[in-house]
């Protein structure tokens, strides 16, 4: 190679190193944005309850914990703000069949506990995911839907989750501030 050929070679690299730094730089740029732009979501389950209660009581008690928790969780399909509820009634029951030594019956409810959980779980991540995607596609429909899904879940969720649940509050109104200005701006065209 010539001195100009070598030159040129060298010339066109750095090019493309630089240009490749830029568009790193810009992707690290946009990345954090994105991710101050929201806040880490708290856990869904903080607290398990106990049992007061022992022998008779405790397993007469965790009978009525079972029956409140699968009335509520029946209704979760209609309102998902019953599925913490629920959670927490049949952790209760859980704990006070544990407590009268009533293994078959903690076995049965512990099963139940752990698929509700996991179903909650799911619908939670499903949530968050779905409100990132409306807030950066700026859907403003989308956005106020999940976040009410969202504070729905977190009704029983400790004070940990005020943070969070402020953020989300914050993108409900301003989603539906958004919503009526475009009726608005609709209306005048």
């Amino acid at each position: 190679m010539t001195n100009a050929g070598n030159l040129k070679f060298w010339g066109i690299t750095f090019a493309l190193g630089v240009a490749a730094l830029l568009l790193f730089i810009y992707g690290e740029a946009e990345r954090t944005r994105d991710a101050a732009g929201e806040l880490e979501a708290p856990s869904l389950f903080t607290a398990e309850p106990g049992c007061a209660l022992a022998g008779e009581q405790a397993r007469n008690r965790a009978f009525e914990a079972e029956r409140a928790a699968r009335a509520r969780w029946e209704r979760v399909p209609y309102a998902v703000s019953e599925g913490p509820s629920a959670v927490l009634h049949l952790s209760e029951a859980v704990q006070c069949f544990r407590t009268s030594g009533d293994r078959e019956s903690r076995a049965r409810v512990e099963h139940d506990l752990t698929v509700w959980k996991r179903d909650l779980e799911r619908v939670y991540a499903r949530s968050r995911l779905s409100l990132t995607l409306a807030r950066r596609a700026n859907d403003a429909h989308a956005s106020a839907k999940e976040a009410k899904t969202l504070l729905a879940l977190l009704v029983k969720a400790g004070p940990g989750a005020d943070p969070y649940r402020a953020y989300l509050a914050g993108v409900e109104r301003a989603s539906r501030a958004a919503l009526i200005e475009r009726l608005r701006a609709a209306e005048e065209n």
